[in-house]
């Protein structure tokens, strides 16, 4: 009798220790489903993703687009084009092959002056919205926000973490009185590396002008570039082939020269520190002291009584 209650209890034992493993295994399935879901939609990267991210994107083949009525710039890849070079107010980037949708850019006009934040909400309730994504049941709680900076200017940039939403991000930024939403994409991390390179390219006129500006001054009168440490003598005597070296020599700099002697002009070599570099150039100055850049000279850019001392960064005009 004994012996069968010891059995019956050994039975049960082993059923309660069975019972006992299928709870755990089933705690660990759950546990496990949860983490993979968890990894695969809150943005973590896998390890080949995280290679993709590290990657630089080389964009040294992109083209230009201006556009000069609202003052913007940006660069897109070769393999795209401007989809209607015409509309000023809805630029899109497609693609050459499929004129398939990568990229658009919507400028409208900041009437009631809302913030940075209200106009990112407004374009996530837009996207939210669109009929085309009611199918994906996105909410407001599947986007996440983060700041960046588009040509300098504080910007939003948002992204719906809703897998297969492709067009799922895009970008919010104020210029001037003006509201600059650009969409794009970020549902795979190679898209979202190209995205981000897209809205690295952005440059607004005036900023873009002065670029320019100063990439021509540096270009006619470099003759030290203190960045890459080149070491130049600052004789006179030297100061073309220094010029050559670096690459920087006008167009016609020995013209520039030329017009000053054959007008009888007095000619005066001087140096300028511009920070990074140093300027090198010829002064022609007047019978009346006033003077001006040998090149600009040449260019008809300045003229005899207009600087009573010509500078690149500080010049004195010869009425002060």
């Amino acid at each position: 009798m004994e012996e069968q209650k010891e059995q019956q209890l050994e039975v049960t034992d082993k059923k309660k220790n069975r019972s006992l493993i299928y709870i755990i295994v089933t705690i660990l399935i759950v546990v496990v489903g949860v983490g993979i879901y968890f990894v695969l939609n809150s943005g973590i990267l896998t390890k080949e993703e995280t290679q993709i991210e590290k990657e630089q994107l080389d964009i040294s083949d992109w083209l230009e687009y201006t556009n000069t009525k609202y003052g913007y710039f940006f660069k897109y890849p070769k393999s795209l084009m401007i989809r209607d070079p015409e509309d000023d107010e809805n630029v899109g980037v497609v693609d050459r092959a499929s004129a398939y949708w990568s990229y658009e850019i919507d400028i409208i006009p900041n009437t009631d002056n809302i913030s940075l934040d209200q106009a990112i909400e407004n374009e996530i309730d837009k996207h939210l919205s669109a009929s085309w994504r009611e199918e994906l049941k996105a909410t407001r709680e599947d986007v996440a926000v983060s700041d960046i900076t588009i040509a300098g200017n504080k910007a939003k940039k948002y992204v719906v973490q809703k897998t297969g939403d492709y067009g799922n991000a895009g970008a919010v930024v104020l210029i001037s009185d003006n509201i600059l939403s650009i969409s794009g994409d970020a549902s795979l991390p190679e898209n979202n590396l190209a995205f981000d390179a897209f809205l690295s390219t952005f440059e607004f006129t005036d900023s873009r002008e002065e670029v320019v500006k100063q990439e021509t001054i540096q270009q006619n009168y470099i003759i030290e570039d203190k960045e890459t440490q080149k070491e130049q003598t600052k004789e006179e005597n030297d100061s073309e082939n220094n010029m050559e070296n670096i690459g920087g020599i006008p167009p016609d700099f020995e013209g520039a020269k030329q017009k000053c002697i054959d007008e009888g002009l007095e000619m005066e070599y001087r140096t300028e520190d511009m920070g990074s570099w140093t300027a090198g150039y010829y002064i022609c100055i007047f019978s009346d002291g006033s003077e001006c850049s040998a090149l600009e000279y040449l260019d008809n850019k300045c003229s005899k009584s207009q600087f009573k001392k010509w500078s690149i960064l500080d010049p004195i005009y010869f009425t002060e």
